[in-house]
């Protein structure tokens, strides 16, 4: 297979998200060259192979434990009323959400148990919950609440998230390849297209009325 990319080295590609991310590359640029890096070389190659016009290689993946920080405790009201105790988590987002947002306050919390959908009897599910109150661009009181839920689970979403930010990085969505350098993926992917992707992999969007408890 011939291309003016080198391979796209994916660390932990042989993992559940890794995987995921990989296919979802492939299904959106059927040529581009992939290498799936994880400590197994077995089974990044396995992964190689199911993926196509992809390499597996061998990656150290171990590294001293981050932490997650100050666990806070909250409480979390999932899709279907149902509350759960949640512990307050600090990833990249929040800094890149108040850099994007110019909130005055922002917070994240994450809740570990069984989803609105297994409640239901049907599979499991990943659902992102953003409650929004202060006053919008036009100096107006806002209050609004803002559901997510895909039926595959957290992996894929995180698989999705890492596809767009490969593709435009490269120059393949968005406009031209960004020079090489850091950059968090709001920086680079517009919003719109994110969600429009989002969607199309199997997101569902819905507005509700805040609660009382999330006011």
């Amino acid at each position: 297979m011939s291309s003016k990319f080198q391979p796209v080295l994916i660390i932990g590609g042989s993992g559940v998200v890794g995987s995921q991310a990989a296919r979802i590359i492939r299904r959106l640029h059927p040529e581009l060259p992939i290498a799936i890096g994880g400590r197994d070389l077995g089974k990044a190659e396995a992964v190689a192979r199911e993926v196509g016009g992809a390499i597996g290689v061998s990656v150290d993946l171990g590294r001293a434990d981050l932490g997650l920080g100050d666990d806070s405790k909250a409480r979390y009201r999932s899709v279907d009323g149902v509350e759960l105790d949640a512990v307050a988590y600090s990833p990249f987002d929040v800094m890149a959400l108040s850099a994007r947002t110019n909130a005055g306050n922002i917070r994240l919390d994450l809740a570990y148990s069984e989803s609105a959908s297994r409640r239901r009897g049907e599979p499991f599910s990943t659902e992102i919950l953003i409650d929004i109150a202060g006053r919008g661009k036009d100096g107006q009181p806002l209050s609004q609440r803002h559901e997510i839920v895909h039926p595959e689970g957290q992996a894929q979403l995180t698989a999705l998230g890492i596809a767009l930010a490969v593709e435009r990085m490269l120059g393949l969505a968005g406009g031209k390849a960004p020079a090489p350098g850091l950059y968090l993926p709001e920086v680079l992917i517009e919003p719109a297209y994110y969600v429009e992707r989002m969607k199309e992999f199997g997101a569902a969007f819905a507005e509700r009325p805040r609660t009382a408890e999330a006011a």
